[in-house]
């Protein structure tokens, strides 16, 4: 490995604030034909470009390296303390090992890859800069640079096979093998990476053969010298994000001429993540009063976060339209607990690993059936029903069929809707994302208020219609005749009895708890 150090302006490191305390030590792949006179003029011709302030004048050390992996080794081991290298393979390095961040940077000037030729084969580079200008006027670079480098991700490069072309000459280039996703050699040998296939185009437009030889970045130089290549495959210069050339080439190659940019690409660097103080897990129900938490909008859930939060309620409480949503923000790490009911909680750890729920408690409450405020006739009607049900033992057993917790055996079709009743509709407002007492099932409903729901309009001599609806309408649509009642687990409360009237209590003492993640809880 060559690594040698040299004094650098900070802002050709790509990677340096105004406030840093010390000089940094950052690693580059090494450039063809700069000394350390040339690099900091380089530094200063970018950094006056960019219409950046000159700050930090030789204050910072950049160790320069052969190879890729050799630099990031020396990243982990703390020998530096970062590496400036292209965007698309700073991206790369950084989603692959979760110790690392990206520092993307945005300049304006931008590096270009481009194929060097000896200036004796000058004569090569109007066919290789007409087969670049053909690619990208008709996708194919753009196609390439999406298969090969975006769409990647956590995958590894894909392998590329270079085309034969029987008693055609063959053109050697030299690629480093060691910069994915732009070029790298796989684990069997097999060529791979956004080069690679470029390369691969680019014989098919050449109908030449082409030959990849395996160098380290700093023996390019000497490579295409000495006629062990024909081409180099990287060079780089500085352009402009409009193609146009600017004069502070990165690679400075003696001897050769330079093809047309192929790809454009912006700088970034790739540091160690700064770790900060472990944040101290979740033990008991009052640590969550100064936590970001979330809730299901319009529920007891959401009136009790608010009572816990206080004055930092607008700050710290996020409420979504269903528990799903709010389940998933928790899983991001967005909230650190999810206050909801009991029984929807269960659903939620029975189908997600990952989740725990607090032991306490947050309330108890009891659900009822809403209604029309003043109408008094069919409440009375529906508190008949609900007596009967409890005392023959109807309520007890559509409870037992659901808390059992596996319930997917059950189908909307199963459920007597008294379809056709002489009575007619009776329309009834819930949100079905409340399960065990009302969910979606394809295209039609179960759970315990349906089932209980359908048992009174069947009383009624009606058919039961069920209405979806976002848990925060429901109030409306009942208080506005859209729907006969609502039964979605609503909670009794004195707010609400100001807007509607509610029947005999159907469920005693449901809990509100407190969902987090299993590993921020102990």
């Amino acid at each position: 490995m060559k690594k040698v150090l040299l004094p650098l302006l900070v802002l050709m490191l790509c990677v340096c604030s105004c406030a840093q305390a010390k000089p940094a030590k950052v690693g580059v792949l090494a450039p063809i034909g700069q000394d350390e006179k040339d690099i900091i003029k380089w530094t200063e011709n970018v950094a006056d470009l960019e219409g950046r302030v000159r700050l930090f004048r030789n204050t910072s050390t950049i160790a320069i390296y052969d190879d890729l992996n050799a630099m990031i080794m020396a990243l982990k081991a703390g020998q530096i303390d970062r590496v400036s290298i292209g965007l698309h393979t700073a991206r790369y390095v950084a989603a692959r090992d979760a110790d690392f961040e990206l520092i993307d940077n945005n300049y304006n000037a931008v590096m270009g890859y481009a194929v060097a030729v000896r200036e004796e084969d000058k004569a090569k580079l109007s066919g290789i800069n007409s087969a670049i200008q053909k690619m990208r006027a008709d996708g194919t670079l753009e196609r390439l640079i999406k298969e090969n480098i975006l769409d990647l991700e956590t995958e590894d490069p894909k392998a590329v096979t270079l085309p034969k072309f029987e008693g055609e000459d063959t053109i050697k280039v030299a690629i480093t093998g060691d910069l994915p996703p732009m070029d790298c050699i796989l684990a069997d040998g097999t060529p791979a990476g956004f080069n690679t296939a470029f390369l691969a185009e680019l014989a098919k437009h050449l109908k030449k053969n082409i030959e990849l030889v395996s160098i380290s970045a700093g023996a390019r130089q000497s490579a295409i010298a000495s006629g062990r290549v024909d081409a180099l495959f990287w060079t780089r210069n500085v352009y402009s994000r409009t193609f146009q050339l600017l004069p502070y080439p990165i690679d400075k190659v003696a001897g050769v001429v330079i093809s047309e940019p192929y790809l454009l690409e912006s700088r970034a660097a790739v540091a160690m993540k700064q770790h900060e103080e472990e944040t101290p897990k979740l033990r008991t129900v009052d640590q969550l009063k100064t936590e970001r938490l979330a809730a299901q909008r319009g529920t007891v859930g959401q009136f009790i976060a608010e009572d816990m939060l206080g004055d930092n309620k607008a700050k710290l409480l996020t409420t979504f339209e269903k528990y799903v949503d709010a389940i998933a923000a928790l899983r991001q790490g967005k909230v650190r607990a999810v206050v909801m009911d009991e029984l929807p909680a269960k659903r939620y750890l029975n189908e997600i690993d990952g989740l725990a729920v607090m032991d306490k408690a947050l309330s108890e409450e009891n659900y009822a059936i809403g209604f029309k405020k003043g109408n008094a006739e069919l409440i009375g009607q529906v508190n008949k029903i609900l007596a009967e049900m409890k005392a023959d033992g109807t309520l007890d057993a559509i409870f037992a069929k659901y808390l059992a917790g596996d319930y997917s055996a059950v189908k909307p079709e199963d459920i007597d809707f008294n379809k056709g009743a002489k009575g007619g509709k009776f329309y009834v407002g819930t949100e079905a994302g409340f399960a065990p007492y009302e969910l979606r099932v394809g295209n039609g409903f179960i759970g315990i208020d349906v089932e209980m729901c359908a048992h009174i309009a069947k009383k009624l001599g009606k058919e039961l219609v069920i209405m979806n609806m976002n848990f925060d309408a429901l109030p409306t649509a009942v208080s506005t005749g859209k729907v006969d009642m609502i039964c979605a687990g609503i909670t009794v409360t004195d707010e609400r009895k100001e807007n509607m009237d509610f029947s005999d209590n159907y469920v005693v003492g449901a809990k509100q708890i407190a969902v987090v993640r299993a590993d921020d809880y102990e």
